[in-house]
């Protein structure tokens, strides 16, 4: 599942316009300055969420290992396994 901001990686403020709160008719629009909110956006504007369910007991283990090697290979996050018995 791939959630995002509506601008992928990019950062979305980057592309809002505004105006000042005593505007003319004649007022030109502005983009924020990035220090004026980078310690309230986040690093990242995109991020992917991955599942997987394993119906076979005996397979948790390898599966579980699989995956946290495709985690440190291409993305360099971690996995957090949550286990359900049925």
């Amino acid at each position: 599942m791939r959630v995002h901001y509506g601008k992928g990686k990019e950062d979305p403020l980057q592309h809002v316009r505004f105006y000042s709160k005593n505007a003319t008719a004649s007022a030109r629009c502005f983009r924020l300055p990035e220090c004026a909110y980078e310690m309230f956006s986040p690093r990242k504007f995109e991020e992917y969420c991955i599942r997987i369910f394993v119906k076979e007991p005996h397979l948790v283990a390898p599966v579980r290992e699989a995956f946290e090697r495709w985690c440190r290979k291409y993305n360099n996050s971690q996995g957090f396994p949550l286990e359900f018995n049925a």
